[in-house]
């Protein structure tokens, strides 16, 4: 924690100025509620200061709010604020911070924690990010003017006034006041501060370090690469009746200059898009559910960075949907009407078979009479004509009334039968047509119960399918990152380095010796005791030392001013190094940089090197790197690959001469500043005050305290484990 901190909170807006102003929001308002309840908060954390730049919210200049805060001599000035877009659509939290330099890395890395605290609360998070105006300056004044007074400063947009899911933050007093409070909390623990009156300590707190950037870092105007969509096969995705199913699908993205923020996706190839949805997977991916695809559909996604740009994925085309054309619906009405027609026709004729079988009975029963009848008649006739003996006449009248009673008979007998067979033969032709027509849409149903159930992957390629276990993979795939501790920062979560040997040294064997920390492990590394001196240890007495145990030291040769860039030899480097010497110690040597240049990075090589003559080290020579806290110094504006290339051209000017060179480093500079992986051809001295170091990578000496006692010297000295 730092002996005392000061804060400035900025309400942004005052005055006419309102800021936003929508349904009743009006921000001027709410960032100064959220900055009283910010202040409040803070306050009630040990050794901390706040102040406000603009307590009523009247009208302040940029220029004005940043003057004040460099006048309270504040450590960081945080400017409030509330968000809306134009056409209301977008959603979440975003913090802006400087652009370049040691107030990126420090900012960002708060920055984080904002967002952190948000989303503990479910809002979305936009990221955090830079922008820069046309003279590749910081774009947001407040940021500007604060960077133009050597301050740092962050502005903090807590959430979108105008969009349905950030609105219920922000419905009352109470929740503004939230909003403060967690504000306050991300402060405390970007700054490790511990409170008393809320029984919190936040000085382990583990922040995200970062790189110093090489340039200024401006919007990201590239959307996300890699974008892809893939549907997810799990066995079958049977559609219904209306062509349709719910189906999970993957999205891939990669984005390396901001962070991957929202999606959306269309059914029509583009040309309609759904509102924005927040991106919830990791850096790689995330599964999304679709409620109905549709047989026919052409579906997209478009994958957006922090900056609201965005990339769209391949299209997925699902096959044709069965659409009954015209002709085919007339053809279907056509068959409707004749099996309409065929029904009537069949009604009709077993009606005419009813009433036909009805007058065949009747007509059995007349004819049935009329031949008694007329057997009667010829017999009557006949018996007649043989008694009386009737003239020829009459028989001949009798036989023709016979002969015509026979016909008659013989052509009704003729018409009943025909009549009867062709009905007969309409109810069977109408029976076996029925009878077809069954087995045939019998069939046809058989068939489609057949086709069942129609798959939503089978209209896909290969390549655009993947199984849940390889997205689950995929998923699962996230950056590895290790905890370092920074003797001025703290502890600080950074990226894994792929590239570089990792230590061996296993410190459940570290031990204590009369005092002093010693090492010696199973796999036969162990550690020799030293100490590192310069002109501030004073007269030192060397064999008192030798006699404490200690078997080495590393002397302070010379430095290079951070401010004036000249070349000083260290005031008692020759009577330290001929005096340890003759006490028996192993003896190496350091310097301490300024260069800002490879060539002056050679010139200091050259100078340790002229120093040295006519004497022999046992121990290495030591590039110190190490930055200036506490003044403005000349390398303050160097990037990670300049002090890299700086520290190569001394180390192989150093080889180049016989001697064997080392790296003078802390956790963060190891991991935030230089780039390691260009500098595997070193030994290192790691400088870590921890009881045990967790530093991942290689290194030869670990410096374990600079609070160390050893006799024969006054006040207190570095100690030191070089492995062997």
């Amino acid at each position: 924690m730092p002996d005392g901190l000061t804060i400035v909170l900025d309400p942004g807006h005052g005055g006419e100025n309102l800021g936003l102003n929508y349904n009743g929001h009006v921000e001027k308002e709410m960032n100064l509620i959220v900055a009283n309840a910010m202040k409040e908060e803070l306050e009630k954390y040990d050794n901390v200061t706040v102040y406000l730049t603009n307590e009523d919210a009247r009208d302040m200049s940029l220029k004005e709010r940043a003057k004040y805060g460099k006048e309270m001599g504040a450590d960081v000035l945080i400017s409030l604020h509330f968000n809306m877009s134009e056409e209301h659509t977008q959603f979440g939290s975003e913090v802006w911070v400087p652009s370049k330099g040691l107030a990126y890395r420090q900012m960002r890395s708060l920055g984080d924690i904002f967002l952190e605290e948000f989303e503990g609360i479910g809002l979305h998070t936009r990221g955090v990010k830079t922008r820069l105006n046309d003279d590749g300056n910081d774009y947001y004044g407040i940021i500007r003017e604060s960077q133009a007074l050597g301050m740092n400063a962050l502005l903090v947009e807590h959430c979108y006034a105008d969009y349905k899911t950030d609105t219920p933050y922000i419905e009352s007093k109470a929740d503004l006041q939230k909003f403060g409070q967690l504000d306050a909390r991300a402060v405390a623990k970007y700054y490790g501060l511990a409170s008393t009156e809320l029984g919190v300590d936040y000085s382990s707190y583990v922040k995200n370090g970062y790189y110093i950037p090489e340039e200024p870092v401006g919007s990201d105007y590239t959307g996300p690469v890699n974008a892809g969509i893939y549907l997810i096969d799990e066995g079958e995705y049977v559609l219904d009746e209306e062509y349709k199913t719910g189906a999970d699908f993957l999205l891939t993205a990669r984005e390396e200059e901001s962070e991957l923020t929202y999606y959306s996706y269309s059914l029509d190839g583009g040309e309609t898009y759904t509102e924005l949805f927040p991106w919830t997977g990791n850096e790689s991916g995330m599964i999304i559910h679709i409620d109905e695809i549709t047989q026919g559909d052409n579906l997209i996604a478009k994958i957006y960075n922090g900056h609201t740009v965005g990339s769209e994925t391949n299209k997925l085309r699902f096959g044709e949907a069965v659409v009954e054309n015209q002709e085919t619906k007339e053809e279907q009405q056509v068959t409707d009407e004749e099996a309409e027609e065929e029904t009537e026709n069949l009604s009709l004729t077993e009606s005419f078979i009813k009433n036909s079988k009805e007058a065949n009975a009747n007509y059995n029963k007349t004819v049935s009479a009329l031949l008694a009848t007329a057997v009667v008649i010829a017999f009557v006739i006949g018996v007649s004509l043989y008694v009386q003996k009737k003239q020829e006449k009459i028989k001949k009248t009798v036989g023709i009334f016979l002969g015509v009673c026979i016909f008659a008979l013989g052509i009704v007998t003729g018409v009943r039968t025909y009549i009867i067979n062709r009905a007969d033969l309409a109810v069977k032709t109408v029976a076996e047509t029925a009878e077809a027509d069954k087995a045939k849409a019998e069939t046809e149903e058989s068939d489609t119960e057949e086709k069942e159930p129609v798959l939503l992957q089978s209209f896909l390629k290969e390549d655009e399918l993947i199984s849940k276990e390889d997205a689950n993979v995929l998923l699962e795939q996230q950056k590895q990152t290790e905890i370092v501790y920074d003797i001025a920062e703290g502890y600080l979560r950074v990226e894994t380095l792929q590239d570089v040997s990792r230590n061996q040294y296993d410190f459940n064997f570290l031990t204590e010796e009369n005092g002093y920390k010693a090492y010696r492990d199973n796999a036969g590394i162990s550690a020799i005791r030293g100490i590192d001196v310069s002109k501030f240890q004073g007269n030192i007495d060397w064999q008192a030392v030798k006699n404490s145990g200690m078997e080495f030291v590393i002397i302070r040769i010379g430095l290079r001013g951070y401010g004036s860039g000249e070349l000083v030899i260290d005031e008692r480097f020759y009577e330290n190094l001929r005096n340890a010497q003759a006490a028996g110690l192993k003896t190496g040597v350091y310097f301490f940089s300024a260069a800002i240049t490879t060539e002056e990075a050679v010139e200091e090589a050259e100078f340790v090197l002229k120093a040295l003559e006519g004497y022999e080290l046992s121990m290495p020579i030591v590039f110190d790197t190490e930055p200036i806290t506490y003044d403005d110094a000349r390398t303050d504006d160097l990037t990670p690959m300049e002090l890299t290339d700086i520290t190569v051209a001394f180390c192989e000017r150093i080889r180049q001469s016989g001697y064997t060179p080392m790296i003078y480093a802390n956790a963060k500079r190891l991991t935030t500043v230089l780039k390691l992986e260009k500098l595997t051809d070193y030994e290192f001295w790691y400088a870590d005050y921890q009881d045990k170091p967790i530093y991942p990578y290689q290194y030869r000496m670990w410096q374990y305290t600079e609070k160390g006692s050893v006799p024969g010297i006054e006040g207190n000295v570095d100690i030191n484990l070089y492995f062997q």
